[in-house]
């Protein structure tokens, strides 16, 4: 049976007040699940996380894997 676990990095609270440093690593991160939604170091696009592959949709359209 698949684990149900939410791993929370940080809040959106702290991102409205400015803390826009890295956290972890998306490595670290993939560490604890597979399918997630988030942002990069300095808001530099959003991160979507999707079978354990990261995307970076950047501000212009494009996606980085």
């Amino acid at each position: 049976m698949k684990s149900n676990k939410i791993y929370q990095v940080s809040t959106l609270q702290a991102l409205a007040l400015g803390y826009t440093r890295s956290v972890v690593t998306v490595e670290q991160l993939l560490e604890h699940g597979d399918t997630g939604l988030g942002t990069f170091q300095d808001v530099d696009g959003e991160m979507i996380v999707v079978d354990g592959v990261c995307y970076q949709a950047k501000q212009d359209g494009g996606i980085i894997r």
